[in-house]
């Protein structure tokens, strides 16, 4: 994950080359969370994510729209709940990823599009402290959700500078997940893996006017582990 650092950096020290090459450059605030613990391999995982990033965008002959995302996020008390005791403290977040969207047709108000991203979110904790029936106990733990969708995008344009619309589409997921509990000179360790193919619906408004130009967005990503779960994501994109 180290791209990340080196992304965020060249984005915030090249914001007008950037903008002199034709790049778009905007802030990215992502936020993400199953909605019940995801079960890999009968291993209870929860997930949960938020980051800031600065996302990179740049219109192309035959592509609409190529873009490009990085950043972090930091939680300082974050509650997990492991060997049926629940454990809070930091948790640090990453994220990465790319994306192409592309006009298949319109019409009038009306747009149809395809969207494909490819995106890596990992969270990671060296300091989780709690108590395992009565003993006090540390948790090492860290994961990764890697994602490749591919959705239809329908928008509809309004004479206000607003424009919303809805997509629908398929998401692969990878999901791993360790956690260690040291509890005395006790070492418990227990992996979690696990991936499928399952849908994801989601909705969206913009906002382009007085020189504004901002996009929110909630999708709903369908988990079909163990057991049946869903990701509740919500995004907020500000161009500078």
């Amino acid at each position: 994950m180290k791209s990340i650092f080196i992304i965020s950096a060249l984005m915030i020290f090249n914001f007008g080359s950037a903008h002199a090459n034709g790049i778009g450059i905007s802030s990215l605030s992502l936020a993400e969370k199953s909605r019940e613990n995801i079960i890999l391999d009968g291993v209870s995982v929860k997930y949960g994510t938020g980051i800031q990033a600065i996302k990179l965008s740049k219109n192309l002959k035959n592509i609409d729209n190529l873009y490009l995302y990085g950043g972090l996020g930091y939680h300082p008390s974050y509650d997990v709940t492991y060997l049926g005791s629940t454990f809070n403290g930091p948790v640090v977040g990453k994220a990465i990823g790319l994306g192409v969207t592309s006009k298949i047709f319109s019409r009038g108000n009306y747009t149809l599009e395809y969207e494909t991203e490819f995106s890596v979110h990992s969270f990671e904790s060296n300091n989780l402290r709690g108590a395992v029936r009565g003993q006090m106990a540390r948790v090492r733990s860290n994961g990764q959700m890697n994602s490749f969708s591919i959705s239809s995008v329908f928008k509809k344009n309004t004479q206000k500078g607003i424009s919303f619309g809805a997509r629908i589409g398929a998401n692969y997921w990878d999901m791993t997940s360790l956690g260690v509990t040291y509890i005395d000179n006790l070492k418990i360790t227990k992996n979690a893996n696990g991936n499928n193919l399952d849908p994801i619906v989601g909705a969206f408004m913009k906002f382009d006017f007085h020189k504004v130009n901002a996009e929110f967005s909630y999708n709903l990503k369908k988990i079909s582990a163990d057991n049946t779960g869903y990701i509740d994501q919500i995004k907020l994109i500000v161009k500078f």
